[in-house]
């Protein structure tokens, strides 16, 4: 198994505005180490791993000038790790680009400038530090002077004027009468063909006032004609009215390695679409058939409960977010690149399919173990939140990885196989993946089958629940009991709960079914009139897509006065993964239900976020332990001290304590010690149906203690 390489983060050396550099750069997904001392600077960067250095040479009042042999000195560190360093430079200072090459820089920006415009020059770098990794010793300094001169432009609204580096001059032929030059005499250059669609384009950047790619063929005065892709972002003015574009260019080859038509790229966040991922994987089959490598794998990304983000936030933010997530599987990939400078390296090529779903596609020598590595970085990059337009925003990721072995018969083949897996991994914790096994893939026929007869055994009451007790630990008494779902198949036998959920999930009846499950075991606890079941709370588990229903409280309480069962007596679990992927639209709806009786549990507590945040903010009675602290707790001090530890948070939050998948005695007498409220698991009973469950509560609460009595819980 290859151990991922975490992404280089960016150096930030700021005397005097350091903390604007850092937040700016923060709030556009990098990573970023920041040095606000002269005296540290070299050693810290020494130290840091950086591939990039961003070096704030303007002047403050209360910050100290920055000397030039501490510059040539980090400049130094930069070139033996054939990395970048950008200056940041004062509007008027008056230093000639001979001079910043000599002090080591790469690539520089002058002030004024605003946040998107540092982001952009910092992932230009990044791309740089990149291809400089992977070039032979000799060539890495020469990469870097060629791009000391930026390939940027800047168009001013006001006067309609373009602005070009002297880097893109010459990229685009020198053949420019001036690098400021009006915007129809530039666009004379671009393909007639294209003319309209590009001048679309860019009016809907400004328009929008949201970042964006454009990518169209150059006819320079005197070089041959060049594909651009020009990464595009709003200047604003101080009424946040658009001023102006800022964009940076690269070659599509220097990008991809091969040139493609304009229709292969995703217009949204510039990556290869969905027909140019078939095409690349499409050519690696055929190869692979020649008996030539390379191999490829395929990773497809799904970004859960996208939709709701779109109707939460608007179609901006979530374009934005799009676009956010594009930098980061392109930081991640080509993090892997980095990380192995030889001809052996893979090569990742992140793409966008459709909608919220993403694909990279990894090519070369030793695939299934680089795509491992490269998802294992894309899943640790998701766990970090995403902030857009003041936004704090956390998405949550699937992926599912197939290799093209031998059996593959075709892209379609391969895609399934992904696919199969992305299934799998829905099944698993947030921002997880699952490598594909022939055991994943249940024949299309079969699942379209299943999907049916759900349908059917929902609208026919064909779906059995059983009831887990829960004991507490302090009186030994049966308390509540968790809702489970069982179906017995006609044809195929017991359904296992997470396939069963599967065939839901697919059939897109996720909603009905969750309903049907509510509404039967409230139908079912209505009819608990004797004394063994009467004061029994009841759990019912409660998906992602029902927290995303606004009307779901509504429904709940709806659900309650129609069994006629008392709100006090239900208790909703929910997951960590369903509350973090909506977090303030769950917290109002638990809260709106709590304060109508409703107790609200989360569920498999420890397997996901666990964050104190949220425990803090959202209106809960009760946590449960995953059962996976629970199997190892007397033999493995570190999961007693978790255990320790969650008890006592939770008690200072004023929430109880279920712990979930008891079997020994050794088990609960330790949880009992650490202040354990409750617990479920075989150690009491299996799930058992609801006539067996009257007769076992009975036996059982005959030989425990008296009934508790019950403290009132917090508000």
């Amino acid at each position: 198994m290859s151990t991922a390489a975490p992404v280089p983060p960016l150096f930030v050396f700021s005397p005097g505005f350091g903390r604007d550099v850092s937040n700016a750069l923060t709030a556009d997904g990098f990573r970023v180490v920041l040095c606000p001392e002269p005296r540290e600077a070299a050693q810290w960067l020494a130290g840091s791993a950086a591939q990039v250095l961003i070096a704030d040479l303007r002047t403050h009042p209360d910050a100290p000038g920055v000397d030039g042999a501490l510059l040539r000195a980090m400049g130094e560190i930069m070139a033996r790790c054939r990395g970048c360093m950008v200056l940041l430079l004062d509007e008027d200072a008056d230093i000639s680009p001979a001079a910043l090459h000599d002090m080591g820089a790469t690539h520089f920006l002058r002030a004024p400038f605003q946040p998107v415009e540092l982001a952009a020059m910092a992932r230009l770098a990044e791309r740089v530090a990149a291809r400089s990794a992977s070039l032979p010793s000799a060539e890495p300094q020469a990469e870097a002077g060629k791009q000391l001169e930026n390939q940027t432009w800047a168009w001013n609204r006001l006067t309609n004027q373009v602005q070009i580096s002297p880097g893109l001059a010459r990229l685009l032929g020198g053949g420019i009468p001036s690098t400021v030059i009006g915007l129809e005499a530039l666009l004379r250059y671009v393909d007639p063909e294209r003319k309209r669609q590009v001048l679309t384009a860019f009016q809907n950047i400004v328009e929008s006032g949201r970042p964006g790619q454009v990518r169209f063929s150059f006819m320079g005065p005197n070089t041959p004609v060049r594909e651009l892709l020009h990464h595009v972002y709003p200047k604003l003015a101080e009424d946040g009215q658009v001023s102006g574009l800022f964009g940076t260019v690269e070659v599509v080859g220097d990008m991809l390695g091969q040139d493609s038509p304009a229709g292969d790229f995703d217009p949204l966040t510039g990556l290869p679409n969905q027909d140019f991922a078939r095409a690349i994987i499409e050519q690696a089959l055929a190869e692979r058939r020649e008996g030539s490598e390379p191999a490829c794998a395929l990773i497809r990304v799904s970004i859960r409960r996208f939709d709701q983000i779109n109707t939460a936030y608007g179609h901006k933010i979530a374009d934005m977010l799009l676009q956010a997530v594009a930098r980061r599987l392109r930081r991640e990939a080509m993090a892997g690149l980095a990380a192995r400078a030889d001809a052996c390296a893979s090569r990742s090529i992140p793409c966008r399919m459709n909608g919220a779903e993403f694909a990279v596609i990894v090519t070369g020598p030793s695939v299934l173990a680089s795509s491992v590595a490269l998802a294992q970085r894309i899943a640790a990059a998701f766990e970090r939140p995403y902030i857009v337009s003041g936004r704090v925003v956390h998405l949550v990721s699937r992926m599912g990885l197939a290799e093209a072995e031998a059996d593959v018969k075709d892209v379609t083949d391969l895609f399934q196989r992904a696919g199969a897996a992305l299934g799998q991994a829905k099944a698993l914790g947030p921002n997880s993946y699952h490598v594909f096994n022939a055991g994943d893939v249940t024949p299309p026929a079969l699942m379209a089958r299943l999907e049916s007869d759900l349908h059917r055994a929902l609208v026919n009451d064909h779906l059995d629940l059983v009831f887990q007790p829960q004991v507490e630990i302090a009186t030994g008494r049966i308390v509540g009991v968790e809702t489970l779902v069982r179906w017995d198949h006609p044809e195929h036998g017991m359904v296992t709960p997470d396939v069963l959920l599967t065939i839901a999930e697919n059939a897109e009846i996720m909603s009905q079914f969750d309903d049907r499950i509510l509404r039967m075991a409230l139908s079912e606890i209505a009819t608990w009139t004797d004394p063994e079941r009467a004061q029994l709370r009841v759990s019912v588990n409660v998906s992602a897509v029902q927290l995303h229903d606004e009307a779901f409280d509504a429904q709940v309480l709806n659900a309650l006065a129609h069994a006629g069962v008392d709100p006090s007596r239900l208790t909703l679990e929910v997951t960590e993964t369903a509350i973090i992927e909506s977090l303030d639209v769950a917290a109002r709806m638990l809260g709106r239900l709590r304060s109508n009786g409703v107790h609200i549990a989360i569920d498999d507590f420890g397997t996901g976020y666990s964050s104190l945040a949220y425990l803090k903010s959202l209106p809960l009675d009760y946590l449960k332990v995953d059962k996976k602290f629970i199997s190892d707790l007397t033999r493995h001090k570190r999961d007693r001290i978790v255990i320790h530890s969650l008890v006592e948070l939770a008690r200072s939050l004023g929430i109880g304590v279920v712990a979930e998948g008891v079997e020994t005695e050794a088990q609960l007498s330790l949880l009992g010690r650490e202040g354990c409220n409750w617990y479920q698991g075989y150690y009491c009973s299996p799930p058992l149906p609801a006539l067996q469950l009257k007769a076992f509560v009975a036996e059982w609460n005959s030989k425990a203690g008296p009934p508790p009595v019950r403290a009132e819980r917090r508000s």
